[in-house]
């Protein structure tokens, strides 16, 4: 695979057209290339990788929770844990290694090294010095000097303080991180995050609730957990509906299949299947009202 000129010319910032055809025509195949056909297969169904302007930056989605568990299905046709793990960290690899400008190899040294350490103990969660990579990659710092970059994060995320501060001493003025809560340790572990990102970042962070991977969110636990963070932190209180439903029509507008509008949202899959059958996309966005599984 051929290094894309535009994306590594030496020290400028390429289009964001040029990074999302980078995207759509190296990357994602790069991904299916590494992985076996039994899940190549289960990525092909699922994966979305989205490159989207917005606010004078980037916003750059990876694998989601959805992605991987059906990923993992592949395993009971006899796939192994370590292909599946292998194939979705190529996703991260690849970014790393083709975003890193080409006259910085102590960039890559550094990289490398400190991937090794820091090696994701969930086997769907960048390292942070890959997020960053990501960055790097998207000329954020560099094209715009107050971009926006959303970055996708899902369950168990180990985004640091320390982390934040380093980005913003890069230069990067703005970082909107969407959030995702869910189940178990998502929501004690996010909100904290989220309340250093918003003493760092000047505008605050972007609330975003999704269920998490097939066992969708209790409305009311996450309504109060979220009320009870904006209070601690003095933060104005956030319109859970309202939430939801902006988060709907983006997934609609990013492509989402039926599944993982299901998933995100907390609904049955034949629900939202059956409105993506009939072409019913408003009928699908109210399908936030429905009450989730529980």
């Amino acid at each position: 695979m051929t290094d894309h000129p535009d994306l590594l010319h030496d020290g400028e910032p390429a289009e964001a057209g040029t990074i999302a055809r980078f995207f759509e025509r190296e990357f994602v195949p790069y991904l299916y290339d590494t992985a076996s056909d039994r899940v190549r297969e289960a990525l092909m169904g699922t994966m979305r990788l989205h490159v989207l302007p917005v606010a004078g930056g980037l916003s750059v989605a990876g694998a989601t929770r959805a992605d991987v568990q059906a990923v993992c299905k592949a395993q009971s046709d006899g796939e192994s844990s370590t292909a599946c793990r292998n194939a979705l960290h190529a996703l991260f690899e690849y970014a790393m290694h083709k975003g890193v400008r080409r006259n910085n190899p102590a960039s890559i040294a550094r990289i490398d090294r400190m991937d090794r350490a820091t090696r994701p103990r969930c086997l769907y969660l960048p390292t942070f010095r890959q997020i960053e990579t990501l960055i790097d990659l998207a000329s954020a710092k560099r094209a715009q000097p107050a971009a926006a970059l959303s970055i996708a994060l899902g369950y168990g995320c180990g985004l640091t303080l320390k982390a934040m501060k380093s980005l913003r001493c890069e230069g990067l003025d703005l970082v909107r991180l969407r959030i995702t809560l869910g189940e178990g340790g998502c929501l004690p572990v996010v909100p904290s995050i989220a309340a250093r990102l918003a003493k760092i970042a000047p505008q605050g962070c972007e609330y975003v609730l999704s269920g998490s991977g097939g066992a969708p969110y209790d409305t009311a636990s996450v309504r109060h957990a979220l009320d009870k963070f904006c209070l601690s932190e003095k933060l104005p209180p956030v319109d859970f509906d309202a939430m939801r439903e902006s988060f709907a029509s983006a997934l609609l507008n990013e492509g989402a299949t039926s599944h993982q509008a299901a998933l995100y949202l907390g609904v049955e899959p034949k629900v939202v299947r059956a409105m993506a059958e009939r072409g019913d996309k408003r009928a699908m966005e109210a399908a936030i009202g429905v009450t989730p599984l529980r």
